[in-house]
């Protein structure tokens, strides 16, 4: 993945510089992007988690997300 995202970095010959961290929204029929959720601050993994969660907490119908699940390992309860 990282890999991907550098790549489109030296694509572009932009100043953006893209970071993991986040989650692709589509339609759940057709697979269209719909939107996406970005997050920062913390770990990647724990950005994506953030990412995730909030979405799912938004109950928005009709839409999946990519990634569909979580990479973190180690969930802080706190």
């Amino acid at each position: 993945m990282y890999l991907l995202l550098f790549s489109f970095y030296f694509l572009n010959h932009t100043q953006m510089a893209p970071f993991p961290g986040g989650v692709v929204i589509k339609a759940a029929e057709g697979g269209d992007i719909v939107g996406a959720v970005g997050v920062s601050g913390a770990s990647a993994d724990e950005d994506e988690y953030c990412a995730l969660m909030g979405v799912q907490e938004a109950g928005l119908e009709g839409v999946v997300t990519e990634p569909v699940q979580h990479a973190l390992k180690n969930k802080r309860t706190e």
